[in-house]
């Protein structure tokens, strides 16, 4: 039941497991915590929200993936900003730690090693170098690096991966204008639908992704289960 995820625990240098609980397939609270043992930390991904009595988890995230079709084009004068250089971005760091506020590798007091930074900063790393991203939209105004956006594109789907707005720079419309960025860069290159996850407690995010036309496709609860 429970799988051994190798990248998380040779990252973070201690046993991770890894299990998805179906609505019709929850298992006992003994049955989870016996399994559980071999692990210093668990991720329990399900579909329905649990109410363990004797099982230690946490519920550190309620996962809601949003999407968009049938993209139009969309005309922006913010667009002048935004380039897919992000090399000229010497903050991206910062901002991409800024991105995981709401993460549960932030949240989650029982992070005591800078799992949160060391995983940002890993996942930033990647993105620019085009590991785990094809694109990092920056958005630039006088030299000065105010917001981006990495895309992935999947099959026919582009996924937005790290989004973030500089903290003093907020409410002035980047958002819009990166979201707007790449639905036309996702047209243009023949994607029809894009996805984005964030966490349902970041509502700033959940605002932005409504008002720019997306719909909930799906939510998940996870939970943390440390020995």
């Amino acid at each position: 039941m429970i799988k051994k995820l190798e990248w998380d625990s040779d990252f973070f240098g201690y046993d991770v497991g890894k299990v998805v609980i179906e609505e019709n397939q929850v298992p006992s609270e003994q049955e989870l915590l016996k399994e559980s043992y071999p692990f210093k930390l668990v991720y329990i991904f399900s579909d329905i929200k649990l109410d363990f009595k004797q099982c230690k988890s946490k519920l550190v995230d309620i996962k809601t993936t949003f999407y968009k079709k049938q993209l139009a084009w969309e005309e922006n004068p913010g667009f002048i900003h935004c380039k897919d250089e992000p090399g000229l971005c010497n903050n991206l760091k910062q901002l991409a730690l800024e991105s995981g506020v709401f993460s549960r590798f932030k949240r989650d007091d029982h992070f005591t090693n800078n799992e949160f930074e060391k995983l940002y900063t890993k996942w930033i790393n990647d993105s620019i170098n085009k590991i785990n991203a094809d694109h990092i939209i920056v958005y630039k105004e006088n030299d000065i690096c105010k917001g981006f956006v990495s895309l992935k594109f999947q099959k026919e789907i582009s996924e937005i991966g790290l989004m973030a707005v500089d903290e003093d720079s907020r409410g002035e419309g980047i958002g819009l204008t990166l979201l707007g960025f790449i639905n036309n860069l996702s047209r243009r290159k023949g994607f029809p639908e894009i996805r984005v996850t964030t966490q349902f407690e970041n509502i700033p995010a959940m605002q932005l992704y409504e008002k720019a036309g997306y719909t909930i496709l799906s939510i998940q609860y996870i939970y943390h289960l440390w020995n």
